[in-house]
């Protein structure tokens, strides 16, 4: 049987998850911002982050399971 999560686990998972989100939004951001290409980049950035926030929790998720 496994242990159950503990709480620096599941600390590190919703950091992770964070960055996962936040850094291709702000990325997306930032490029727009020096490219003067209006919001093209920040929606890139958005969607990328979701997408990688779903496969990060479920690789996270699954060790829990």
């Amino acid at each position: 049987m496994k242990a159950p999560p503990t709480g620096n686990q599941f600390a590190g998972l919703g950091l992770t998850l964070a960055a996962a989100f936040l850094l291709p939004f702000f990325a997306g951001v930032g490029v727009d911002a020096v490219a003067h290409t209006g919001p093209v980049f920040l929606l890139i950035g958005l969607a990328l982050g979701i997408v990688l926030t779903g496969v990060t929790a479920f690789v996270r998720f699954k060790q829990f399971l």
